[in-house]
């Protein structure tokens, strides 16, 4: 009997991006940096990493720009869906959209306490009276 591992697994299909077609509107253009090498080493006969770091204009340039265009894309092979990138990200350009909201519990951040005070009472109740039959 032969088992195929790849019967029902994503195989990753990923659709290229139409570069041409984006509303880029008011997000700057600025290219991405890149930084200088030093002169003093041979990068072809010498392990020596010749790469300099970015100046510190450079580096103002470089995190100036946004990458919140809705360009990107999330690989779903890779998110575990937890939700820290939308906030962590400064400009609101991340945001999680359920396909089957119905399948979970999703609670807000600002909500969380009255999602987890009952199921920290009843937990502290079974503890309480584990301890005690024993």
């Amino acid at each position: 009997m032969v088992c195929w591992l790849t019967i029902g697994r994503n195989r990753r299909d990923f659709h290229e991006l139409d570069k041409s077609n984006l509303a880029l509107g008011e997000y700057g253009r600025a290219p991405r940096q890149s930084a200088a090498l030093d002169a003093g080493i041979d990068a072809h006969r010498s392990f020596r990493d010749a790469h300099l770091t970015l100046t510190e204009d450079q580096v103002k340039i470089e995190t100036a720009r946004c990458l919140g265009c809705g360009a990107s894309v999330v690989d779903p092979n890779k998110c575990i869906g937890c939700g820290v990138c939308t906030t962590k990200c400064e400009f609101d350009a991340i945001r999680l959209h359920r396909d089957l909201p119905e399948c979970s519990k999703m609670v807000r951040s600002k909500d969380k306490f009255k999602a987890i005070l009952p199921y920290m009472a009843k937990r502290e109740i079974k503890i309480l009276f584990a301890k005690k039959e024993k």
